[in-house]
């Protein structure tokens, strides 16, 4: 009996959280089921109609958390507008948010598609972070109430795990034990019900059903504070230590910061003020003062370090312009700015700024026509390639196009050129090249591939005609050296020379013998030993104990820039009279000729071919 009591108890609770809830739910059914429809037919069905599929998914999840904080707004008020705008509004904001996505993703832009995707995640979490709190200027409301998500989250976390465990557990049990042979995918419809629709109804019904007697709630779980004093707050300290040693050497040194210290600075911040944030009310107590002199404190130890921020921050815009990230990196390093000032000045009394003007800056960094990262990058590096053009004579100003230049840019000046005109292309689209160059449409679409069918145009036929167009005026995305057509893979061997050859000139030193090398993975010539390794395109010399290692590959990488991208025929690329020289000691190698090919499989170049002059040294 209390068995069925238990179950009765349990659908009844999971009843009402639906009823409580309903948008979520047609949001958390949709993403299960449509999770569940890929998982079986990913395969088969049209891509264009999979690609759409699983967009609709990844809106109807940002549905959820939305739709949680449209009901929790509208649970307090009372007419039907009152009541219902949150509904319309959110409607307006997920369909905004799939053709904003379907812009990005159609125009070959993955990149940005997902960086908007984060973003479009972000702001609903911090729309669901202070939106239904009622008195937001109430600090303890704003916290209790977000207290109650932070615990939600993590509990349904937990239990989604277990269950999920669990069940798949049974379902393999009953598959060998009775010899069911199910279906393999059966685990991953499960976890798109348990991930989706599960952790939807273990979530909400949870929720408190009146958050506005938040207000007066003033419960301070132990646990919470023991995370964020002995957990996060160490973590915040040994971060700290460390980036304040390093701006020590910086100012010893009187050197510039590295680039990726920004990147440790935004997690020493962010997990300050999480613990900050977690252990706000608990500073408002008697029995722990010591809360209130440390937040004090952090904010004042940020100052330093948001210098440090922006003078990285700012160094890499100068020198390069700005890019999505840097813009991006910039922006949150003002936010941060703000909020050490704002938090200090104000006490700490309205905690709920840092999700409001968090939420407004991504609003404008990320989304905003004319501000957004996209928007400020493409202006910023067509003001930087313009600037440029014009002092190496490559752009009328007056005619407003492209011309050949005078004199003939060396290989790093061309390449560098052509790498900005490819940044603008494969991160903004064809548009993002005017008034360089206008690629017309007839030039951009190929309906012969399912995979240009998904897109607007071609990424590969667009760059092509950006190539040739650059060709005219001298820039490549190639140094010089020779292109030869595709040749068939040729005999590997090792020959012994009695002299040396005229091809190569003879380097100084005291050499015992010397030999022509075309390489295999694996050749011996009297004492000497050669091994080729062909995954990482790596030659090592063993003669006795003695070792050389040669990376053919990378060195040559930095060499060609044509390696550095995939080509888009099937064309090899020798260096042609311009060897590559390895020296370390008693070893010498001169390479004068290499076949690279791609391998689609691994998505990289290979050696398939090389030819050089060896040297050893006399013992």
């Amino acid at each position: 009996m209390r068995i069925l009591s238990a179950t009765s108890q349990l659908l009844d609770s999971a009843l009402k959280a639906i009823l409580r809830f309903p948008y979520v739910f047609m949001c958390s059914a949709t993403a299960s089921a449509l999770g569940i429809f890929l998982v079986h037919y990913n395969d088969t069905v049209d891509p264009l109609l999979r690609d759409q599929i699983g967009h609709y998914a990844m809106i109807a999840g940002l549905g959820i958390s939305l739709f949680i904080s449209s009901h929790l707004y509208a649970e307090r008020k009372g007419s039907f507008i009152q009541r219902f705008w949150p509904m319309f509004a959110s409607v307006a904001i997920l369909a905004l948010c799939y053709l904003d996505f379907r812009h990005f993703y159609e125009m070959r832009n993955d990149e940005g598609a997902a960086l908007r995707f984060f973003g479009y995640l972000l702001g609903v979490h911090l729309i669901a972070a202070f939106f239904p709190v009622r008195n937001k200027r109430n600090s303890n409301a704003v916290w209790q109430y977000n207290r109650v998500l932070f615990l939600r989250t993590f509990t349904t976390a937990l239990y989604t795990g277990v269950l999920y465990a669990g069940l798949a557990g049974a379902i393999l049990a009953v598959d060998t034990l009775f010899s069911m042979q199910f279906d393999e995918r059966i685990y991953a419809d499960l976890w798109m019900c348990m991930a989706g629709f599960g952790s939807s109804l273990i979530f909400t019904a949870g929720l408190p059903k009146d958050i506005c007697s938040l207000d007066d709630n003033h419960e301070l779980p132990k646990g919470l504070s023991v995370f964020a004093a002995y957990i996060l707050l160490p973590l915040v300290v040994i971060y700290g230590v460390i980036l304040y040693a390093y701006e020590g050497k910086i100012i010893a040194n009187w050197s510039l910061p590295e680039g990726w210290v920004s990147y440790l600075i935004m997690a020493f911040s962010v997990v300050g003020i999480l613990a900050l944030l977690l252990l706000h009310p608990y500073g408002q107590t008697e029995e722990k003062p010591w809360i209130n002199r440390y937040t004090r404190n952090y904010y004042f130890a940020l100052y330093p370090l948001l210098i440090l921020l922006f003078v990285a921050a700012l160094v890499r815009i100068d020198e390069y312009g700005f890019t999505v990230l840097r813009y991006s990196l910039l922006a949150l390093a003002i936010w941060l700015a703000f909020i050490a000032i704002y938090m200090p000045l104000t006490r700490n009394r309205h905690i709920a700024m840092v999700p409001i003007s968090l939420l407004i800056l991504l609003v404008i960094a990320w989304f905003f026509p004319g501000t957004n990262a996209w928007s400020i990058s493409v202006s910023s590096q067509k003001a930087r390639l313009k600037k440029e053009l014009t002092q190496l004579g490559l752009w009328d100003a007056n005619k407003q196009q492209l011309m050949a230049g005078k004199v003939a840019l060396n290989d790093s000046t061309s390449m560098a050129l052509f790498e900005q005109f490819d940044y603008l292309l494969d991160k903004h689209g064809p548009n993002a090249l005017k008034p360089f160059m206008v690629i017309p449409d007839s030039a951009t679409t190929n309906g012969d591939y399912v995979e240009e069918k998904r897109r607007r145009y071609s990424r590969y036929m667009a760059q092509s005609y950006m190539e040739n167009e650059l060709q005219k005026i001298g820039l490549s995305r190639y140094s010089s050296f020779d292109v030869a057509e595709a040749v068939p893979v040729e005999a590997f061997e090792l020959n012994a020379s009695t002299k040396l050859q005229s091809l190569t000139a003879v380097p100084k030193g005291n050499w015992a013998w010397t030999t022509d090398v075309s390489l295999d993975n694996l050749l011996y010539l009297n004492t000497v030993h050669l091994e080729f390794d062909s995954a990482q395109s790596v030659l090592f010399v063993y003669q006795g104990s003695k070792t050389w290692e040669f990376p053919v590959l990378e060195t040559a990488k930095k060499r060609i820039g044509a390696l550095k991208y995939r080509p888009y025929t099937n064309e090899r690329y020798k260096l042609g009279n311009q060897g590559l020289i390895f020296s370390q000691d008693g070893c010498y190698l001169d390479i004068k000729d290499i076949d690279f090919q791609w391998t689609d499989q691994r998505q990289t170049w290979g050696i398939k071919h090389l030819n050089g002059t060896l040297w050893l040294a006399q013992d």
